[in-house]
């Protein structure tokens, strides 16, 4: 808090959650306050757009990833109609998209695998 003072930065405490990456059982009983609200300890919690979760499995991570992108492509799909039908390039784009959005930040992910 009083890093965070001398350098006039202030958190929110309705959007600060609280992981830990060493496992829940140790953390049990433990209570966090900020500015006078009580911080809920998670079992994981999105950062960038990656779920990172206590036990660093990413699993939640890949769950929701998987999820993002079976809709988006399927979205993608609803629209090949009407802009002339599948054609290859239309495909790529569509791979691409749905690329992207399962390989951000697999540098960080992929390892747990």
């Amino acid at each position: 808090a009083d890093w965070m003072t001398r350098h006039f930065l202030e958190l929110a405490a309705e959007k600060t959650e609280v992981v830990f990456l060493t496992g829940m059982r140790r953390a049990r009983g433990l209570n966090f306050n900020l500015a006078g609200k009580e911080i809920t300890l998670k079992k994981d919690v999105k950062y960038l757009g990656l779920v990172i979760d206590s036990g660093q499995t990413f699993g939640a991570h890949v769950r929701k990833v998987c999820e993002k992108a079976d809709n988006t492509a399927a979205a993608l799909a609803k629209l090949m109609p009407n802009i002339g039908g599948p054609g290859q390039k239309k495909r790529m784009v569509m791979a691409g998209v749905v690329d992207n959005i399962i390989l951000y930040a697999a540098s960080v992910w992929a390892g747990a695998m």
